[in-house]
């Protein structure tokens, strides 16, 4: 029986990186009649981390596009900004390689933080952490935590701007299911991102490390709605062209009638 293994992300940067499982992970890799990856960065930081020369196939994940679509969200929207303020946006696991501790020194440097709620979806373990540090900062007021959201499809519309700081995504999927939204995002430079996001046009891209930049980015999204509109638009676009799951079956289904047809040869 032909073997296909798709690579997701932490399943190679973080567990299967780990000395528990870096051989049995190498093994699985080489052992597999395809390798797919997510992005052409996973597959890249497959080949490096595991010394590996197979060829890795890169197919994009999909966005369900009916499910994550623009529509009106005022009434959630004045649970969280009950005096008109801006909303920044941040979905994750709250692990440390998402750099989530950030967002409240960008919000901190923020010229409009005042007028800016920043709420945070999810949990993980620095959650509790940046609670605090946003308390010791004084912005206990404007930082919102709801936890796991299950229907986030709900909450992203809500969002003035979605913000991604981390050290690098293997793909960046909570980002382009808020583009897909409506929602200008704010994201990493390193990793998948960079792939889907052209910077200024659909998205903008950041070095997560220059969180002035950030700051300076958020505050004049924050005042441009124009700017907000245009990006959210071409954002939206950008998944329904590249990334609605039946173009991704698509590439799928070719994969494996190559493999198929490989076989019978």
């Amino acid at each position: 029986i032909p073997v296909v293994t798709t690579l997701h992300g932490t399943d190679i940067t973080l567990v299967g990186n780990h000395p528990s499982y870096h051989r049995i992970t190498r093994w699985s890799i080489e052992q597999s009649d395809r390798v797919t990856a997510v992005s052409d960065f996973l597959a890249s930081e497959t080949r490096r981390i595991f010394r590996t020369d197979k060829k890795i196939h890169t197919i994009p994940n999909f966005v369900d596009t009916a499910r994550f679509s623009p529509r009106s969200a005022d009434g959630l929207r004045a649970r969280f900004a009950k005096n008109g303020e801006r909303i920044l946006l941040h979905a994750s696991n709250f692990r440390p390689v998402k750099r989530a501790l950030t967002l409240v020194d960008i919000l901190a440097a923020m010229e409009e933080r005042e007028r800016t709620v920043l709420l945070l979806a999810g949990d993980g373990p620095e959650l509790a952490a940046l609670e605090y540090k946003a308390r010791e900062l004084g912005l206990g007021r404007q930082v919102k935590i709801v936890g796991a959201w299950e229907r986030i499809e709900e909450l992203l519309p809500v969002a003035d701007v979605y913000l991604q700081p981390s050290e690098h995504e293997s793909f960046g999927l909570a980002a382009l299911e808020a583009m897909s939204c409506g929602v200008p995002v704010v994201v990493t430079s390193r990793g998948g991102p960079s792939e889907f996001i052209r910077d200024g046009e659909n998205g903008f891209l950041l070095d997560p490390s220059d969180l002035g930049a950030w700051a300076a980015r958020c505050d004049a999204l924050l005042r441009d709605e124009s700017l907000r509109r245009r990006v959210g638009l071409a954002g939206r676009a950008s998944v329904e062209e590249g990334f609605p799951l039946p173009r991704v079956i698509d590439r799928y289904e070719v994969l494996f009638q190559n493999l198929m047809a490989s076989k019978v040869d």
